[in-house]
């Protein structure tokens, strides 16, 4: 059985390389560019929560109910069921990660809001 994975349109999800913009002006690791909107931030984190979503509802993790000593037993099924467990723990890690980034790229887009607030009430530019 395969995962349907999300489309990743435009700069939503590459993968980054180094702490730089690319030609588009897309953000890196962290560093704000000139496109980076509140909304384009929390489209960017939706797309992170969705692929999360999908990991917490993979196939793999109802392979456990099927495996085991009531199943099969001896040391091809010992292996199997370690290399099961550090494969559901890898996607658990995998999903806290993608939820941890969502959650910082939320918060950017409300610090971007808050500061454009507070320009806006100086008189500086929003």
């Amino acid at each position: 059985m395969s995962i349907a994975l999300p489309q990743v349109t435009s700069d939503l999800a590459r993968p980054r390389s180094d702490c730089r913009t690319d030609s588009g002006g897309a953000h890196l690791r962290g560093v704000p560019t000139p496109t980076d909107t509140p909304e384009r931030l929390r489209q960017r984190a939706t797309a992170l929560r969705r692929t999360a979503s999908i990991l917490d509802t993979s196939p793999l993790r109802q392979t456990r109910l099927y495996s085991g000593a009531d199943t099969w037993i001896g040391p091809s099924a010992n292996r199997f069921d370690e290399e099961l467990r550090r494969s559901v723990s890898e996607l658990d890690g995998v999903s806290h990660d993608l939820n941890s980034a969502a959650r910082q790229l939320e918060l950017r887009a409300v610090a971007l809001e808050s500061a454009a607030r507070a320009a806006s009430l100086a008189g500086g530019p929003r």
